[in-house]
């Protein structure tokens, strides 16, 4: 694909790509801490990590992205994506390119956009548009790493189906994803200390 002049053209391309790889992906990919980046000869790699894939009901759990330019050229057009249930709500992300304090235009929730019955986020890194505040290019040994923080409060088994980073480099497009992701939901932690419990059976 070339490489596109505007954050419409980014939204396009992106929603057409994640439509025709997720079953593809679904069926062929393992499971593991580092996304898959495509084209295979990308020396650029991405990780995701979950801080709890079982925490208790109300407690925060971290998503950590990591993309690190590993490519002799720079990186440009970097784009995050997340698909989370109505469920797993973010509470607040951060940016932060070599360590220092960065920033993205955040987007979401679009309901059903990528996958029925999910809702998508979008966090666009490098904007097309010249007179966009958003503007990163990762040089040669730079990493940017997205975390972002959410919670749910109720107890349950919840998919995060799928989740892509996509770049520009050299003039060739790129992009990563991995397999699904579980996280298992439990009761939130009893607060109530012992010596307020009252034995009712003893009279």
């Amino acid at each position: 694909l070339p490489e596109p002049t505007s954050d419409k053209v980014v939204m396009t391309y992106m929603r057409a790509i994640c439509r025709a790889i997720i079953p593809l992906f679904f069926l062929s990919l393992p499971v593991q801490a580092a996304d898959m980046v495509y084209p295979v000869s990308s020396q650029a790699t991405v990780d995701y990590s979950l801080s709890n894939q079982t925490p208790a009901a109300g407690e925060l759990i971290t998503i950590t992205r990591i993309l690190k330019n590993n490519e002799s050229f720079p990186l440009t057009g970097i784009y995050f994506s997340e698909n989370l249930p109505p469920d797993i709500v973010i509470e607040s992300y951060s940016l932060t390119v070599n360590g220092t304090a960065g920033s993205a235009e955040f987007m979401g929730p679009f309901a059903d956009e990528i996958e029925v019955g999910y809702q998508c986020y979008r966090w666009l890194v490098d904007s097309p548009d010249p007179l966009s505040p958003f503007q990163v290019t990762l040089n040669p040994g730079d990493s940017v790493v997205l975390a972002t923080t959410v919670t749910c409060s109720t107890e349950g088994d919840y998919q995060l189906p799928f989740h892509t980073v996509s770049f520009y480099g050299n003039g060739e497009g790129c992009f990563a994803t991995a397999s699904p992701q579980t996280v298992s939901v439990g009761p939130p932690p009893d607060t109530i200390p012992p010596s307020a419990i009252t034995d009712l059976s003893v009279e």
